[in-house]
């Protein structure tokens, strides 16, 4: 049960986030916190990643991707700025949610950022939260 504990930490820390700064908006949250998006379109697999650049904080989005998709991938890797690791590469081709606990992490932050209250705690369980990824994919 250990990923449900993580999904109601970032599921709250997201709805935290969104009362603070009354938008659930990745771009503007970025903005607010003080994280700098950078845009970039040399790599064909590449989605998006979270790091520090000489201690700034930084995510880089793969702007040949449309509105929407870059939307849900500064999400996700907003998402990765509140864990308790320094950088997180995100580089799959051709599937942007990894299966890692770390990368569920970041999805399930996504997914209440984007979907906000829409998701109640007692509809999580085991058996929908890879379809609760998988929807991500869909906005």
């Amino acid at each position: 049960m250990r990923k449900l504990k993580s999904y109601d930490k970032f599921k709250s820390l997201a709805r935290k986030l969104i009362a603070e700064h009354n938008t659930n908006n990745p771009f503007d949250l970025c903005s607010l916190l003080g994280i700098k998006v950078i845009y970039e379109d040399s790599f064909k697999s590449f989605f998006g990643m979270y790091c520090k650049i000489k201690d700034e904080k930084c995510i880089i989005i793969n702007s040949s991707h449309d509105e929407l998709t870059r939307r849900i991938i500064c999400s996700h890797e907003l998402g990765h700025s509140f864990q308790d690791h320094e950088s997180v590469l995100f580089m799959k081709e051709n599937y942007l949610f990894g299966t890692e606990q770390v990368e569920n992490e970041a999805n399930y932050f996504a997914a209440a950022l984007v979907f906000g209250n829409l998701i109640p705690n007692d509809l999580v369980n085991d058996e929908n939260k890879k379809m609760l990824n998988d929807l991500i994919r869909y906005l």
